[in-house]
C-alpha cells in the first residue's frame, strides 16, 4: 500500500511539475534558506558537508549528502531520477567540470526507505591537483547538490590554496 501511495505522488508530481523534481514527504513547509546547507521538512534533515573547507594542493575534498530521519518511523524518499541529487562545482559563474561530478542519472523514479536512526549518505570525491585532479586556480569554490528530493538546493563553499 505504501508503495503504491509513492508511486501515485510521484505520477502526480510530474505531471504538474513537467518532470521536474519533486517533494515526497507531504504538505509540510521546509525549512531552508538560499545557499543554506541544511533543510529540514517533516521528519527528515538533508544535510551538505564539505570537508576540509580548505585545501592545499594537491588533495581531494569530499561533499557529503546526509538525509537523516528524525522521527520513529520509516520515510520513503521518493525521486523523479534515479539518484538523490545532482552535483556541481562552481568559482563565481562558471562551472568546474569534477569527474565526480559528471554523471547521468536515470530518469526513472525511485524511492529508498529511510530508516529512523540510519542516515542514507551520498558522497562525492574531488581531487584537487596532482596526476589525477582538476588543476585550479587558488579561490573560494562552490559545491551545489540539486536535490531531487525536494525542490531547494543545498550548498557549501571550499577554498583551494
Amino acid at each position: 500500500m505504501r508503495l503504491l501511495r509513492a508511486a501515485l505522488i510521484t505520477i502526480l508530481a510530474i505531471v504538474i511539475g513537467g518532470c521536474t523534481a519533486f517533494d515526497a514527504f507531504g504538505p509540510e513547509r521546509a525549512t531552508h534558506q538560499q545557499g543554506s546547507d541544511e533543510i529540514v521538512q517533516g521528519q527528515v534533515r538533508v544535510t551538505l558537508s564539505v570537508a576540509p573547507e580548505v585545501i592545499d594542493a594537491p588533495g581531494t575534498v569530499v561533499a557529503r549528502l546526509t538525509y537523516e530521519n528524525l522521527g520513529s518511523e520509516t520515510v520513503v524518499l521518493g525521486s523523479a531520477y534515479g539518484c538523490l541529487s545532482f552535483a556541481s562545482v562552481y568559482r563565481g559563474e562558471d562551472r568546474i567540470p569534477f569527474p565526480a561530478t559528471q554523471y547521468a542519472c536515470t530518469a526513472a523514479a525511485s524511492y529508498r526507505d529511510l530508516e529512523p536512526g540510519a542516515p542514507l549518505t551520498v558522497q562525492w570525491p574531488l581531487v584537487v591537483g596532482g596526476a589525477n585532479g582538476m588543476h585550479l586556480p587558488a579561490g573560494t569554490y562552490r559545491f551545489v547538490a540539486e536535490l531531487n528530493t525536494h525542490t531547494e538546493n543545498l550548498e557549501r563553499t571550499f577554498v583551494v590554496r
